[in-house]
């Protein structure tokens, strides 16, 4: 009965240790956790600091139990807010912190979608196949970035030099639903880091806001009525109309798939339907009779200006993208007015 009754007691005791032990090591577990999700005052400066720099508005938020600590950045660029904040992403059965930036809503970018983002296996087999691939024509930037979007035209015409060279310091980005977003792997807590990448947001809307501002300058400088920022990605835009030389012209972009042009329609009927498309070699390939004046033009034109199109009610020109060269624009439609017996050219 002694026996028994001392194994009960040795059994309970090894019981009372194991939970003992356990309720440690859980606490120990707990205290780890928390303290790795405890407010931080070097990284709440660094990113006081990178408000200052940017001239935006900081938010910091003490943890609450199990969360990590809040933080966020405000600021705007060209009336564009842009927010940088850090957040816990659910991964499966775990999760991970990550830093993202989040632009307001840009206006015209309704139907627009591009996508940059670094390399990795799937994209350089993509790149051999040609599957999925939207190359810029510049070799390295092609060998380490993978671009994709819609529409096409679109996003090329987005990444001019200047923007390649950006994402390829910069890292990825997403324009999406009307908004930039990026972010990155882990809670920046280097004010140097979260003031690049705000800097690299802004540079974005910039971008953007340059495609809108391209087609309403060249219609200021032409003296036209502009009727309101452009929608890209939608088709045909009318962009402005006026009156020079005492004929209606207007000003319209064209944004489809695989083709983004600015156009110039002149109020000019012909007897004939005409066209002059540059051809393989550059060289304008004639359909149709176009009247003597235009067709002379064909050496002079600036090379930005892909076609000219006549038809009963007007003339067309289709210039190379959204922001072709306006003194190359200003000077083709001054030829084109000059040679449609104009008294006098236009300027």
């Amino acid at each position: 009965m002694r026996r028994s009754s001392c194994i009960a007691g040795r059994l309970a005791l090894t019981m009372l240790d194991f939970a003992l032990v356990f309720a440690i090591a859980g606490t120990v577990v707990a205290f780890k956790y928390l303290s790795s999700k405890a407010a931080d005052p070097q990284s709440d400066e660094a990113w006081r600091r990178a408000a200052r720099r940017v001239g935006g508005e900081v938010e910091l938020k003490p943890r609450r139990l199990l969360e990590i600590p809040k933080r966020r950045i405000r600021s705007t660029i060209e009336d564009v807010p842009i927010e940088l904040f850090n957040e816990e992403e659910s991964r499966g059965k775990s999760s991970a912190v990550v830093t993202r930036i989040v632009t307001g809503s840009l206006r015209g970018s309704e139907l627009a979608r591009i996508r940059c983002e670094p390399r990795d296996i799937v994209s350089q087999v993509s790149r051999k196949l040609g599957i999925g691939e939207l190359p810029t024509g510049d070799k390295d930037f092609d060998a380490e970035v993978h671009v994709s979007g819609s529409p096409r035209a679109l996003a090329l015409e987005f990444l001019d030099p200047s923007t390649r060279r950006l994402v390829a310091r910069g890292g990825q980005f997403d324009l999406e639903r009307e908004r930039f977003a990026l972010q990155r792997e882990g809670e920046q807590d280097d004010s140097e880091a979260l003031v690049a990448m705000i800097r690299f947001a802004e540079q974005l809307v910039l971008r953007w806001h340059a495609l809108l501002r391209g087609p309403v300058r060249l219609a200021e400088r032409l003296g036209l009525s502009v009727d309101g920022p452009p929608q890209l990605a939608c088709g045909v835009d009318r962009v402005a109309q006026g009156t020079l030389r005492s004929r209606t012209v207007t000003l319209s972009i064209r944004v489809e798939e695989e083709v983004a042009l600015t156009l110039l329609s002149i109020d000019e009927p012909n007897v004939d339907e005409w066209t002059m498309e540059r051809g393989e070699s550059s060289a304008f390939v004639i359909t149709g009779t176009p009247p003597d004046g235009i067709r002379a033009l064909a050496e002079t034109m600036p090379r930005c200006l892909l076609g000219l199109h006549g038809t009963t009610k007007t003339m067309d020109l289709a210039f190379e993208g959204l922001t072709p060269d306006h003194e190359e624009v200003i000077a083709a439609l001054d030829a084109v007015l000059v040679a449609s017996t104009s008294p006098a050219p236009y300027r």
